[in-house]
């Protein structure tokens, strides 16, 4: 009885010299800090500019004049893009055969959608015909024509295209072979070079979220006009509105219950305003945009500025901020 009394008294005092277990809360996710950056097109928009939201830098600052045409990349892909950050322009001509037309009378021209629907294209399915098409390749910075160029779709595989093409002005085209370069939303072809100019004018699908460029808006009475615009990366990438002005208070679970809308021109140009009097830009404050990424991650945007810090005009400022569960 004693032993037993002894082992009792020893666990009590043992006890008693255990620390009590203290409970520790989990750590809480908090938003990432908001950051502003700068965005620099340049004052003549001759750059194409992609930014990547989660490394928060620009990956690649290429340029607008340095392809013609898009080619989709995927295996069962066979539609076309121009580059529309020109103001060049689409038509189909009436004719198979390419020495039958070589003047151009009329500005009746047809253009590609901003939101690169690719099954609103002009040229649209272009398979089982023999269709010619006239481009207009639009103008450089200096408001000089880049040319006009007709162009025929003769084949398409899983791995390339075949088209012939030659200047509006001559009669004999010549072929070309344009590999689907499938890292790339589209491969890029030179008509004024006959190269095919992918890499360096556009970055990897998955490289980017955003590009900063100038395109061409189409209001509802057919006017088509340049404009300067964010446009979104067509992988797996979508975008939503919100009319606020109060940035800070938008949050992760705000993102959850928007509709987001997956054409590349959703967040577009809309969010500068034009004095026509004072021949300035102003920003709309009270539009912010939620982006959602292709790795599925939320990122809030407002434009903050479309001037740098001597009044320059084409470098355009934004704060970002990635949103957090």
């Amino acid at each position: 009885m004693k032993n037993i009394l002894l082992l009792l008294s020893l666990s009590a005092v043992l006890m008693s010299c255990l620390k009590e277990e203290i409970a520790i809360s989990k750590p809480q996710k908090t938003n990432i800090n908001s950051y502003v950056t700068s965005l620099p097109l340049g004052v003549d928009y001759k750059s194409q500019l992609y930014y990547n939201l989660e490394k928060e830098e620009i990956i690649l600052t290429s340029d607008r004049e340095a392809w013609d045409l898009g080619f989709e990349t995927s295996n069962d892909g066979y539609r076309i893009l121009i580059n529309n950050g020109r103001m060049g322009g689409l038509k189909l001509l009436s004719t198979t055969d390419f020495a039958a037309v070589t003047t151009n009378p009329n500005t009746d021209w047809s253009y590609d959608p901003a939101s690169a629907n690719l099954d609103s294209t002009f040229v649209g399915d272009w398979r089982n015909t023999n269709n010619i098409y006239l481009v207009d390749l639009g103008s450089n910075i200096l408001g000089t024509s880049l040319g006009k160029y007709k162009f025929r779709i003769l084949s398409v595989t899983a791995t390339d295209y075949t088209i012939e093409y030659c200047k509006l002005s001559e009669t004999t085209p010549q072929q070309a072979t344009i590999s689907k370069e499938s890292d790339y939303n589209f491969s890029l072809f030179n008509l004024r070079s006959g190269e095919q100019v992918t890499v360096g004018n556009t970055p990897k699908k998955t490289d980017f979220d955003i590009c900063l460029r100038t395109y061409t808006h189409i209001y509802e009475d057919g006017m088509p006009y340049m404009v300067v615009g964010c446009m979104l990366n067509d992988y797996n990438t979508a975008a939503a509105k919100i009319n606020t002005s109060d940035f800070d208070g938008v949050t992760y679970e705000d993102a959850l219950g928007l509709v987001y809308r997956s054409n590349i021109d959703a967040i577009g140009f809309e969010w500068k305003i034009y004095d026509f009097d004072t021949s300035t830009y102003s920003i709309d404050l009270n539009k912010v945009f939620v982006i959602k990424t292709q790795n599925g991650d939320y990122f809030k945007i407002r434009f903050l500025d479309f001037y740098d810090d001597l009044g320059v005009k084409g470098s355009t400022k934004v704060e970002i901020q990635k949103l957090i569960p």
